[in-house]
């Protein structure tokens, strides 16, 4: 996936701005370009060509400051024929690239004797040069199943994933 932007993309960002000052100060250029990179693919599923496919609701995780159980409530995977038929009718209306969406999808398959990589297996059976994005998975998760997900990873099948990291404590 090549990614462009114009100059300007970002002059409406206080983060960005607050980065080229301190950039300027010091003579470099290093964070405003890790921040471009960073944030180049923020509003993924936003984009016209990727076909979004909701695979869960809630999230598995405990997290006390987060309000998702309560809001959404327990965690519920979308039931996999169900996917593979969105997938399907997507390559149909001729889409290549897609995104699955969940408020946390590491848990998916959890709650029916199934695991993500169940998924992401039978996704790749149906279409292996499509392209897949993870939106929001759980970092543990995403340990849990990384050497799963390398070949994935490496092959560009799966071309993006977003792991919120909002508490490096286990108590929280």
């Amino acid at each position: 996936y090549a990614y462009s932007c114009d100059k300007d993309e970002f002059d409406n960002d206080s983060d960005f701005r607050f980065l080229q000052k301190v950039e300027q100060n010091y003579g470099s250029n290093f964070l405003v370009q890790q921040y471009r990179y960073s944030m180049q693919r923020q509003n993924l599923w936003k984009e016209t060509d990727v076909y979004q496919v909701r695979v869960a609701y809630g999230c598995g995780g405990n997290c006390s400051y987060c309000v998702t159980k309560i809001g959404i409530g327990r965690f519920r995977s979308v039931e996999p024929e169900r996917i593979f038929k969105q997938f399907r009718q997507g390559i149909a209306n001729g889409f290549n690239r897609f995104v699955l969406v969940g408020d946390e999808i590491g848990f998916w398959g959890l709650d029916i004797g199934m695991d993500l990589m169940d998924l992401i297996d039978g996704i790749y059976a149906i279409d292996s040069n499509i392209q897949l994005a993870i939106r929001y998975i759980y970092p543990d998760m995403l340990v849990k199943y990384y050497e799963r997900l390398k070949p994935y990873f490496a092959s560009g099948f799966i071309n993006y994933f977003t792991a919120a990291i909002q508490s490096a404590s286990p108590r929280v």
